[in-house]
């Protein structure tokens, strides 16, 4: 059932900022540690000893990007931070083990996106039966309505795709970790000012990003919908899915796939965004029927986990947001001659056609 903070999704059918200078514990196993350890800043110094794990709160994140925003906003150490699945895992096929349930159950705090960790619903609803407080992101933002083939409306979870929601959830989840975790407010509060600074930042820099896209290329198809939010937050349009649902685990069909080809054509539309490492063969086939088809790949849940700019989420949001324009810029559908700009077409010598 739709959300009462939910809208529906308008023309759908269906110099480097980093958050954190420490690195959290990703697909946590049997004997990883807890400790939060400073990344080197340019100097070289010798190994030091271990650190105890810190005096705070643990708090425990299904995704890596949650981890990473948590980690930043209880001050890189105020907390034991630790990230479930590892950087760019599909939340959506990943399978938790017992592990996994037992790092569960060391936390003060569980903070989950909701909607999207479908293999990790059983074990965080046990562990807050027992007591262990739970976040769920999606309950405490705006969220959009999405139809799939049939005209059904759900929730599209992937919130994290807009900074600016992502930023407006931080107070309540700010609030949240305080109470779990009994820290001193005045010093998160400072933190949380500070993570909010960057994420308006980094708004503005993908604002600028898109400003350089004729506004006749501000289209294209995503391989499941997944991209919702970034297209809403920065005026572009997902004309369609190449699987259309907000799951990765949801299958397409061909007689869908030749009406989204056919739109595609008819909007002028080239670009499908898949998901890195996720070759999809349906987006290959729709590519190859539109005929000047690209597929081109984009990070949707992280940056890959062995990537040098690690598991930062103003990284990750940067990445794509550089992906996805300079792909727009380069599409090559039939566009209208007067949408290539935006604005009037300028004649040989760069003066304005009256």
């Amino acid at each position: 059932m739709a959300s009462k903070n939910s809208k529906k999704m308008a023309g759908l059918v269906f110099s480097r900022f980093t958050l954190t200078r420490r690195r959290f514990i990703t697909g946590m196993g049997v004997g990883a540690t807890s400790t939060v350890v400073l990344a080197a800043c340019g100097e070289s110094e010798p190994e030091p000893a271990a650190a105890p794990a810190p005096a705070g709160p643990t708090i425990v994140t299904t995704t890596s990007l949650w981890a990473d925003l948590v980690t930043a906003l209880t001050c890189d150490g105020l907390a034991s931070v630790r990230a479930l699945m590892p950087s760019g895992a599909d939340p959506h096929a990943y399978q938790p083990s017992l592990a996994d349930r037992a790092v569960l159950e060391t936390a003060d705090l569980v903070v989950m996106n909701g909607m999207v960790e479908e293999g990790f619903e059983p074990m965080i609803r046990s562990v807050a039966q027992e007591g262990t407080a739970v976040f769920r992101t999606i309950d405490h933002v705006e969220t959009l309505l999405l139809a799939d083939d049939h005209g059904e409306e759900g929730v599209d979870p992937h919130l994290w795709m807009d900074p600016v929601r992502v930023s407006e959830v931080l107070p309540k989840l700010t609030k949240q970790i305080i109470e779990a975790g009994r820290l001193d407010s005045a010093s998160l509060q400072a933190c949380l000012d500070q993570t909010q600074l960057l994420l308006a930042k980094l708004d503005e820099e993908i604002r600028v990003m898109v400003a350089d896209v004729p506004a006749g290329r501000r289209k294209f198809v995503a391989n499941h919908a997944s991209l919702g939010y970034f297209a809403d937050r920065y005026g572009l349009e997902m004309i369609g899915a190449v699987v259309p649902s907000t799951s990765t685990l949801a299958a397409s069909n061909p007689a869908y796939l030749e009406q989204l080809g056919d739109r595609m054509k008819a909007s002028g539309v080239s670009v499908i965004l898949v998901e890195a490492g996720q070759a999809s063969k349906d987006a290959t086939a729709l590519a190859k029927h539109v005929g000047d088809g690209q597929v081109v790949e984009v990070f949707t849940t992280g940056l890959p986990e062995n990537d040098p700019r690690g598991p930062s989420y103003v990284e990750f949001l940067r990445t794509n947001a550089r992906l996805i324009t300079a792909t727009l810029r380069a599409q090559v559908g039939n566009l209208k001659p007067d949408d290539d700009h935006g604005h009037e077409k300028d004649d040989d010598h760069g003066h304005k056609k009256g």
